[in-house]
């Protein structure tokens, strides 16, 4: 008669979970090497070496503005000097570790501080902007007003030609630029119709929007360079992390590293996310380097805050995953092997064994016979499960009923097992040709004293 005998058989998961997050923790050091922290200071000199140069740039061209506007453009300069000087500096203190939380402390603070610079230099641009207001009423010659429009107008045009020259207007407020742009374009109207009060009430709205616009242009260039440079540097430290453990040592059941062990390919193991996963850094890597269209400040924080740290993640359970698969492959070996010892006592012997397809991930199975012609296959497969596998003997017996095999070799299949430390549930009975996909029975706990049978 023929039958299938199934089992589950499974091991704890958690247990080897929190030793493998133990080992990651020592493994995936938070700590910067000297390359990276070395990185991040160039990257910060650099930042505030090209931020001196634009407000170089900017004290020329405000060099013949009023003595007011002068003093204000200046004063708002050193503010935001000090800000990001200051950042710089928790940045480079922080710089050890690259994987903390500092970089959204800074996002809030520096929102804080540039609402705080434009709300000072709002106030004072609003009464220097009323001054020159009371100064065009006050003069009554139409020559007068003429020569206050038009320089105000070229005031705010020489503005608005520094800011496109100095600042990526484009990604960061394209459309506050070409407002101004239309504004400037009506100021120049109305002085070419002769309307000069309103041509200085426009021009005065240009050169205040082209104002504010410069402290927001300089801060979001600062802060775009920063968390684009953390974010490029985190993600090679990632890809270099991903590299070291292209390879890694195996773990046995009790969830200990077999160091004095050969290295398993953490690729082959993991069925292919760890080469996916490099992929993936690789090609953020391009994109921040490239400063690809499609990114923006916004995208940038959230690689910097969530998606690296997810993959970083990714990576120790890729980890996890390729250890436990090796774990799994050796124990369907082994699960087998206990079965097939209880078989041997009964008369079998091994006409050939092997993995599904040549493949170690899969299913391990061994055929056996008798001097009788009885046939049986133990069959060893993986589920979509760490530590569990579905054991599965098919029969060909000549002549002999359930109630024999109960009492010979299931019995002695049985007794096997718990002689290795291994505990396997009541082996159930199936017609040929039953559909094994059902999983509804209950998955049965190996204990880790297997671990000497293991080792052996």
């Amino acid at each position: 008669m023929s039958a299938l005998k199934r089992a589950f058989v499974a091991i704890k998961e958690a247990q080897y979970r929190k030793l493998h997050e133990r080992e990651m923790r020592d493994l995936f050091s938070p700590i910067a090497d000297e390359i990276a922290k070395g990185r991040i200071k160039d990257n910060l000199d650099n930042n505030l070496k090209d931020m001196e140069h634009r407000q170089n740039e900017f004290t020329k061209m405000i060099s013949d503005f009023n003595t007011q506007i002068n003093e204000l453009e200046h004063d708002t300069c050193n503010a935001l000097t000090r800000q990001h000087t200051d950042i710089n500096n928790v940045l480079l203190n922080q710089a050890d570790n690259l994987w903390d939380d500092t970089i959204t402390l800074i996002k809030i603070q520096n929102k804080e501080l540039l609402q705080e610079i434009i709300n000072e230099h709002r106030e004072r641009q609003e009464e220097i902007s009323l001054l020159e207001t009371q100064l065009s009423e006050l003069s009554g010659q139409e020559e007068n007003k003429y020569m206050m429009a038009e320089s105000i107008f070229q005031d705010a045009a020489h503005f608005y030609t520094y800011l496109r020259t100095n600042y990526d207007c484009e990604r960061f407020y394209p459309e506050e630029l070409s407002s101004i742009n239309e504004m400037l374009a009506a100021t120049n109207s109305n002085i070419q119709s002769g309307i000069y009060e309103a041509a200085v009430t426009t021009s005065q709205i240009a050169f205040i929007n082209c104002s504010e616009l410069r402290i927001k242009l300089e801060n979001i260039s600062m802060e775009w360079s920063t968390v684009k440079n953390q974010a490029i540097v985190m993600a090679e430290h990632l890809f270099a992390e991903a590299k070291n453990n292209r390879f890694c040592f195996p773990i046995d059941l009790d969830g200990n590293v077999i160091e004095d062990a050969s290295k398993i390919n953490t690729n082959y193991w993991s069925e292919g996310r760890w080469s996916n996963l490099i992929e993936e850094i690789k090609n953020v890597i391009k994109d921040l380097r490239n400063e690809h269209p499609s990114i923006d400040l916004n995208i940038i924080y959230f690689i910097v805050e969530k998606y690296l740290p997810d993959k970083r993640r990714e990576l120790m359970d890729i980890t996890f995953q390729a250890r436990t698969n090796v774990l799994d492959s050796q124990l369907r070996i082994n699960i087998a092997d206990l079965v097939l010892q209880a078989l041997m006592e009964q008369g079998y012997f091994i006409e050939n064994d092997k993995f599904e397809m040549g493949d170690n991930r899969k299913g391990y199975s061994v055929s056996t016979k008798d001097f009788d012609g009885n046939e049986i296959m133990v069959q060893v497969q993986p589920v979509d499960k760490p530590f569990v596998n579905k054991l599965q003997l098919e029969t060909k017996l000549n002549g002999m009923g359930d109630s024999y095999l109960t009492k010979q070799w299931l019995k002695e299949i049985y007794l096997s097992i718990k002689k290795y430390g291994l505990d396997v549930g009541q082996i159930d009975m199936l017609e040929a040709g039953t559909n094994q996909s059902s999983d509804r029975h209950p998955r049965r706990q190996i204990d880790k004293k297997a671990h000497s049978y293991l080792q052996s």
